[in-house]
């Protein structure tokens, strides 16, 4: 029950066990969904609970910039909190992934260097290979993932060299994400 409600403010008791934790749930559905902020006076802790952005909402805001509904100012604000406080949030690598390319190229220009946005073949490039990558994720997440530490492995041998790249490689081997044969494919022998 709540102890106080005000114009900018519901203080609420909650006791500690199972039977709350279908109410914390529902508060924290409704924060999310009216922007409010949670603070917990027992630990001191403040935070504004957020909703990740699906798949489809990143390519909508990819669409608006390229095709001019939305400044480059505009889309780089958009994506900024995801990738400045909340990227953890997303769980959906491709997400993630879009975010962060629109973050980038948000911040590689600004409106007013005269590029339009819905004609520039690079801005429209990143986005068809980002939804080339969200299909291939689809088809094979696993073989997805396994190709990009492929990559990443091939990156650190060309610009760290062989001795970075085998240290990387042990790693990967070691957490599982990486076979033996994946490795000696990529670095010519298992180090």
């Amino acid at each position: 029950m709540p102890l106080d409600v005000g114009i900018d403010h519901v203080f609420m008791s909650l006791s500690f066990g199972e039977r709350s934790d279908p109410a914390v749930e529902m508060i924290q559905e409704l924060a999310t969904e009216y922007g409010l902020t949670l603070w917990d006076p027992q630990d001191g802790s403040a935070y504004r609970p957020v909703r990740a952005p699906s798949r489809d909402a990143v390519a909508t805001w990819w669409r608006d910039l390229l095709d001019g509904r939305c400044s480059l100012a505009e889309t780089h604000e958009r994506v900024r909190p995801w990738v400045e406080e909340d990227l953890e949030a997303i769980d959906d690598p491709i997400t993630a992934m879009g975010v962060q390319h629109l973050y980038g190229y948000g911040l590689s220009g600004d409106d007013r260097d005269g590029v339009d946005r819905h004609r520039d073949p690079e801005a429209r490039a990143l986005f068809e290979r980002w939804l080339a990558h969200g299909e291939r994720f689809d088809a094979d997440p696993d073989c997805w993932h396994r190709d990009r530490l492929t990559q990443a492995v091939h990156a650190i041998r060309r610009e760290q060299g062989p001795d970075r790249a085998q240290a990387l490689a042990i790693q990967l081997v070691a957490q599982g994400s990486l076979s033996l044969e994946d490795v000696t494919r990529i670095l010519g022998t298992y180090p």
